[in-house]
């Protein structure tokens, strides 16, 4: 995944660039492919992290995050969030990906992983 987030003025470049593929592992793929909520009467069945089956830095993909300098009109100073907006579109992508490779389409969060063909 390449996350090419945009800024009028990027001080802080390892700050931006963090948050962006951060927003990718955190947030984006967690949802898509491996969270859970476990309830039970409107409870949470577990405090634990492991329980939500959150994927552990080592499975999850490589990240190059590109930065674009521009100016938003719209936004105070020319300027706009570069974090969260990995979010958006990151479970659709994943679940078009899974479809082009298998031809099933996914429409509930998480995810089912292709399963790969037996040789």
């Amino acid at each position: 995944m390449t996350p090419a987030p945009t800024s009028p003025r990027m001080t802080r470049v390892l700050l931006i660039a963090g948050e962006a593929s951060g927003d990718l592992h955190g947030a984006a793929f967690v949802h898509a492919l491996s969270e859970r909520l476990p309830l039970e009467g409107g409870r949470l069945q577990s405090v634990k992290l492991a329980a939500l089956g959150m994927p552990k830095p080592l499975d999850m993909p490589e990240v190059e995050v590109i930065l674009i300098q521009g100016h938003d009109p719209e936004g105070p100073y020319g300027a706009k969030g570069v974090g969260e907006i990995g979010c958006i579109p990151t479970a659709a992508a994943v679940a078009n990906a899974f479809y082009r490779f298998d031809g099933r389409a996914r429409r509930r969060l998480p995810l089912d992983k292709p399963k790969r063909e037996q040789q």
